[in-house]
């Protein structure tokens, strides 16, 4: 059986069987629609869905597969793996390959299958002491809910 891997910003899988340890994953927070949202509706990418192992969402309610999901894709003939969410006032996708760091067309790519064209997400770089990194290989989208939906952006002459 080939080895799976998934970002282990949240979860570390060696095999879709063995090795299994889920650590509080974000994605997997979400009890439903929040007013307001704008992340597609993630049901069109369900033949690219992995099953999410029991062990990590016993507890945690009811998951929208809307808006939440593991995804196995296919860009550009680079094996790309995604995992997304929606929990604790955030949208989130974090993009990784197996052996090297997502290219920004591939960013660009999982952006617009996984957000509406006229959505602004953000990926973030935090203070150096705030920064934790568990997959070298793993880059993240961002999109606020509620009250901080509007990410500020600079002038467009600027961008």
């Amino acid at each position: 059986m080939d080895e799976r891997y998934l970002s282990e910003t949240w979860w570390n899988l060696t095999s879709p069987v063995k090795n299994f340890r889920c650590s509080d994953p974000l994605a997997l927070r979400a009890r439903g629609p929040v007013q307001g949202q704008t992340m597609k509706d993630l049901t069109y990418l369900d033949k690219f869905r992995m099953e999410i192992p029991e062990a990590c969402i016993a507890g945690k309610g009811v998951l929208d597969l809307r808006y939440n999901g593991v995804f196995d894709l296919d860009i550009n003939g680079v094996e790309t793996h995604v995992i997304a969410g929606r929990g604790r006032g955030w949208e989130h996708v974090s993009v990784s390959c197996k052996d090297r760091t997502p290219t920004w067309e591939e960013m660009d790519t999982v952006k617009r299958m996984f957000f509406e064209d006229d959505e602004v997400v953000m990926q973030l770089h935090v203070a150096r002491k705030d920064h934790i990194n568990f997959f070298e290989h793993c880059l993240h989208m961002w999109k606020p809910l509620g009250t901080l939906r509007k990410i500020p952006l600079p002038p467009k002459d600027l961008v």
